[in-house]
């Protein structure tokens, strides 16, 4: 994906002000960024602001990137901030050992922020990829790129566990959490994001969204086949004083800690079929599952086609009849 944007998606310019924030010169992460300064792009050119003295992220508008799916991690973006860098790393109980309080000196606060974040971020992303899905879906999907086992894995990938802090008897415990490498990874975010308030967003955004975009391609055959499968079913059999309802075939089963799966069929009452059983489907929710059902009926060939032309013919009749009627009141 383009990691380059136009700068008026940041806003207007605006003339420096005494009470402007000035952007931290710190050096950014060397161990997994080659190119720190290809991250920051017209960020160099922007004042930072504040309201009493804190620092806001400048949110811009989504801009749509179609799918690249890579086969390397792509740069980690740099933190323009020492101290923040020190607490993205640091776990509160090193903190509590030494009797300080945390605050601002461990990932505690941030990883709340960077939850925040991140949800923000894969919505837009994921609303603006899949205009066909459904609520529930995106809501999956969501899920997938931002629960902690898929989180805890990038940050073990770009080695943030050799890089954490963590109180000492519990070093093998804490760094083989997904948990606590999930709960790095937010930290980071949060931290990208306000260390460079000009694009921090920008830049952590179109970097996710590179991340994410092996995850994401194997969605988009949900999006493209299943999206309009009930209403091409109901075009194709459907009609007045007929029923095309979709009813729960069996109990629901966890398949893991976050995800169901449900179990729904497609049932037709009328043209002379009463709770004919059309097809069968599974999802991890029961409108996806119901979609996929209705995706099992279309595919049923011999029945469906059977159907519509009871459909076809009732309609012609249908409209023989008012023809001839609108014909006598002419007449």
């Amino acid at each position: 994906m383009p990691q380059d944007r136009s700068d008026h998606e940041n806003g207007p310019r605006r003339k420096k002000r005494k009470h402007d924030v000035k952007e931290s010169p710190l050096s950014p992460i060397k161990t997994h960024d080659t190119n720190g300064s290809g991250f920051r792009g017209e960020a160099e050119k922007a004042n930072a602001h504040s309201t009493n003295g804190q620092k806001r992220a400048a949110v811009p508008a989504y801009t749509h990137r179609p799918l690249d799916p890579e086969s390397t991690l792509p740069d980690l973006p740099p933190v323009h901030d020492e101290k923040l860098l020190s607490a993205v790393f640091t776990h509160r109980g090193v903190l509590d050992a030494e009797g300080s309080l945390c605050f601002d000196r461990c990932y505690d606060r941030y990883e709340f922020l960077g939850d925040a974040y991140l949800e923000v971020i894969a919505t837009r992303i994921i609303f603006d990829l899949f205009p066909n899905l459904p609520s529930g879906r995106l809501s999956e999907i969501r899920e997938d790129l931002i629960n902690n086992t898929t989180l805890g894995g990038y940050a073990v990938a770009y080695g943030f566990e050799q890089k954490a802090l963590v109180p000492k008897p519990a070093v093998a415990q804490i760094k083989n959490s997904h948990k606590v490498n999930a709960d790095l990874f937010e930290a980071y975010v949060a931290a990208i994001i306000l260390s460079s308030p000009g694009d921090g967003f920008a830049t952590a955004e179109t970097w996710l969204g590179r991340l994410w975009a092996t995850r994401l391609a194997k969605f988009e055959d949900d999006s493209t086949a299943s999206a309009n499968a009930k209403q091409d079913l109901a075009k194709k059999i459907g009609g007045k004083e007929v029923t095309i309802a979709y009813v729960q075939e069996r109990r629901p089963e966890p398949i893991s800690k976050s995800r169901t799966a449900y179990f729904m069929r497609v049932e037709l009452t009328g043209w002379g079929w009463h709770g004919q059983r059309l097809g069968s489907g599974t999802g991890t929710s029961k409108a996806m599952a119901g979609s996929r059902a209705a995706l099992a009926a279309l595919d049923n060939v011999p029945l469906i086609d059977e159907i519509a032309v009871v459909k076809q013919l009732f309609d012609a009749e249908t409209k023989r009849k008012r023809e001839q009627e609108q014909s006598k009141e002419h007449g």
